[in-house]
C-alpha cells in the first residue's frame, strides 16, 4: 500500500533530513496527527525485527514511540504533560502560541543498537558512547529519541532524561541552535529537573556553590570553555537555573530570551541585552547560589 500524501511528505522530510511544513488548517489537524503517528511508527522500520511494531501512546501534546514497555511510554507522557505549562511560561510563550506541527514525537529504545539506528537515521552521525538520548528539529516538528547507555543501566530515569531534551527543544525552538552554548542548554535542561525532583540535586546544588566559592570557576572560564566536564555541567546547570528561575533576574531572562540565539545574537549579546555584563551576573550569581541547598 502506497503511504498518503501526508505520510509521504513527512518521510520526505526525514529522508532529506529537513521536514516538510506543511499549513495546516483546523479541521487537517487531526488527519495530520494521524499521519504522523504512520509516520513516526514507519521510522522504526528495518530498525526492529520485521512483523513487530513499536508500541504507541499519544497524549495531547506528544506522541510517544518505542520498544520500551507501554507502561513506560505511558508514564512520560504524563510527565511531558505536566512539564509543558511551566517550560510555556519560562520561556515566554504565548498561552494559545503553537510551537510545533501535530504533536512532538518522542521515540524511546529500549535496546542500544535500535538507539543507534534511529539517532543515524535522524543526526546523520552516530551517537557518542556516553551519549542516551538527543533531540532534533526539522521545520516546525521537533523529536526526541531516548536509548539506553553503551553499557550498564541507565542511571537517570527516562522521566529525567525527557524534561533534560523536553528544556532543551524548547529552549532552541526557532533560534538558531549554533549560538547558544551546548552547556547552556544542557544545563537549562537539568535546572528544571532541579524544579521537577529537588531532592534528588541537593548535593549537585551545594557543588556549585562551592565551586564558585573558587576564583578560578566563574562565567568567564564556563562560556569561554576552559573548564571540565564535569565542572562545565555542574556550573551550566548552577548558572542556567539562576538566569531562567532566580527571583533576582526574573526581569531580565525575558530580555535575554529576547535576543538569544535570534539575528546572530549569542549568550553575551542576550545578557547584554538585558542591560547587563558577565560581572554583574557573576556576582549575583555566587551570592545566590550560597543559598541554593
Amino acid at each position: 500500500m502506497k503511504p498518503s500524501f501526508f505520510t509521504s511528505l513527512l518521510l520526505t522530510g526525514w529522508c532529506l533530513g529537513g521536514m516538510t511544513t506543511l499549513p495546516l488548517h483546523a479541521d487537517e489537524t487531526e488527519a495530520f496527527r494521524e499521519e504522523q503517528t504512520k509516520a513516526a511508527s514507519h521510522l522504526w522500520k528495518n530498525v526492529i525485527t520485521q512483523g513487530l511494531d513499536p508500541n504507541v501512546h499519544a497524549t495531547t501534546n506528544f506522541l510517544l514511540v518505542g520498544t520500551v514497555d507501554a507502561r513506560v511510554l505511558e508514564s512520560m507522557g504524563k510527565v511531558a504533560e505536566k512539564v509543558l505549562p511551566t517550560l510555556r511560561t519560562n520561556l515566554d510563550f504565548g498561552e494559545n502560541e503553537t510551537i510545533w506541527e501535530g504533536r512532538l514525537v518522542i521515540h524511546a529504545a529500549k535496546l542500544r543498537p535500535h538507539f543507534q539506528m534511529l539517532f543515524s537515521k535522524v543526526k546523520k552521525s552516530r551517537p557518542g558512547n556516553d551519549e542516551i538520548s538527543t533531540f532534533v528539529h526539522q521545520g516546525r516538528q521537533s523529536f526526541i529519541l531516548l536509548g539506553p547507555p553503551l553499557t550498564g543501566n541507565r542511571k537517570v530515569s527516562h522521566e529525567h532524561d525527557l524534561i533534560t531534551q523536553l528544556a532543551g527543544v524548547m529552549l532552541t525552538h526557532r533560534r538558531e541552535i549554533n549560538l547558544i552554548p551546548d552547556w547552556l542548554i544542557q544545563g537549562y535542561g537539568r535546572s528544571e529537573l532541579y524544579r521537577y525532583s529537588p531532592r534528588s540535586f541537593t548535593q549537585e546544588r551545594v557543588a556549585a556553590a562551592q565551586l564558585l566559592s573558587q576564583s578560578k570557576y566563574n562565567i568567564h572560564e564556563l562560556m569561554a570553555g576552559n573548564l571540565g566536564p564535569m565542572e562545565t555541567q555542574i556550573l551550566g546547570a548552577s548558572l542556567a537555573d539562576f538566569l531562567a528561575h532566580s527571583p533576582q533576574m526574573s526581569k531580565y531572562w525575558p530580555l535575554m530570551l529576547a535576543a538569544l540565539g535570534l539575528d546572530g545574537q549569542s549568550l553575551d549579546d542576550a545578557i547584554k541585552n538585558a542591560k547587563l555584563d558577565r560581572d554583574f551576573v557573576q556576582k549575583a550569581w555566587v551570592a545566590w547560589s550560597k543559598n541554593q541547598k
